[in-house]
């Protein structure tokens, strides 16, 4: 079996520091909350090209600097590629 890269990829200038807040003030507390241990269900949604993926990905890399024992991923789910079973053993 031939392993086949993924075009998966977190975008490194995806923060928190350089997103337009706007009105989402309460929205950036509880991402933030999150990241500082708070594990409640948050669903995001919105219109294209408001920054869904911009925020899920600088949840990401902050989740990742303050919890680095902690495994976390950013998979778009628009990905062909992408199947459940790659999630099995995470």
């Amino acid at each position: 079996m031939q392993q086949l890269p993924l075009d998966i990829e977190l975008h490194s200038d995806a923060t928190f520091a350089n997103f337009v807040e706007g009105e989402n003030q309460l929205l950036l507390q509880k991402l933030d909350a999150i990241c500082r241990g708070d594990n409640d269900f948050i669903y995001i949604y919105s219109e294209k090209g408001h920054g869904r993926s911009h925020l899920l990905q600088a949840l990401t890399h902050a989740y990742s600097e303050l919890n680095p024992e902690k495994l976390i991923a950013y998979l778009p789910l628009d990905n062909r590629m992408l199947h459940p079973q790659m999630l099995d053993g995470l």
